[in-house]
């Protein structure tokens, strides 16, 4: 489970391992709160470039979008409802790539009254928004 650049870091190594680029032992399922799935179609800000360089147009080759669509692992994609807005469309957009694909639809959350941080801060508290569904996911 990761969340924001945690969670595009996850998403990345998954797809990695999916399109063979590297090797890995199985992994038996990832919780992807609020990351970057591609970064055409997110603010190309510094910390975007800090991350890929300053290339954009080799931005689609280094999102992990494509890849997430091969892996056969099973996901919960997740954004929070009050989640800075491009959080919440690539959270839908990679929902809707799921869907489309032949791996079929995942699980997919909109946490209710929670923020990009909150969502996780909610952990070991009365507020099960989050974690009943973690819980549900690993057992």
């Amino acid at each position: 489970m990761a969340n924001s650049a945690g969670a595009t870091h996850v998403a990345d190594w998954l797809a990695l391992v999916a399109e063979k680029k590297m090797a890995a032992a199985p992994v038996a399922g990832a919780i992807l709160l609020s990351g970057v799935y591609d970064f055409t179609r997110f603010e190309q800000g510094d910390n975007v470039k800090a991350y890929l360089g300053d290339d954009a147009e080799a931005y689609a080759e280094r999102s992990s979008l494509h890849g997430l669509l091969k892996s056969n692992v099973p996901l919960i994609v997740s954004t929070a409802e009050l989640d800075p807005p491009p959080f919440g469309e690539q959270a839908k957009e990679l929902r809707d790539a799921l869907c489309k694909s032949a791996r079929g639809c995942q699980q997919f959350l909109v946490l209710a009254k929670h923020n990009h941080l909150t969502q996780v801060q909610s952990i070991n508290t009365p507020d099960t928004t989050l974690t009943r569904h973690v819980l549900a996911f690993v057992r």
